[in-house]
């Protein structure tokens, strides 16, 4: 299983597109990505899972046996947002408790 966090931006919907096309996965993508057009740009991946990033932590607990690769792309990117602290979260904080739990169960880094 390979996770792409941020995998319905432009970015991150290119490599979930790559890899599917190169035949990796299960995969599965955390984004918001019910906001904007970003929805659209996965909805038409073959998917394992698609979740939010408040559901994330309780996902990988669940399936942390199958884990293969975590790739972390997702951040509030946008220049209209002006929320310091939504930016600390998203962006500082959410990242930190990502490489915790990659580093807790000793993953390649």
């Amino acid at each position: 299983m390979i996770l792409v966090t941020g995998g319905a931006g432009f970015i991150g919907s290119n490599l979930v597109a790559g890899l599917e096309e190169s035949g990796a996965g299960p995969l599965v993508v955390c984004d918001r990505h019910g906001v904007g057009d970003d929805g659209r740009t996965i909805a038409k991946r073959q998917l394992e899972a698609c979740i939010e990033p408040e559901a994330l932590f309780p996902f990988l607990d669940a399936h942390c046996a199958e884990m293969q690769a975590v790739f972390h792309l997702g951040a509030t990117s946008s220049t209209m947002v002006t929320d310091a602290a939504l930016f600390a979260r998203n962006n500082y904080r959410f990242s930190l408790m990502l490489w915790d739990w990659i580093t807790a169960l000793n993953y390649p880094v």
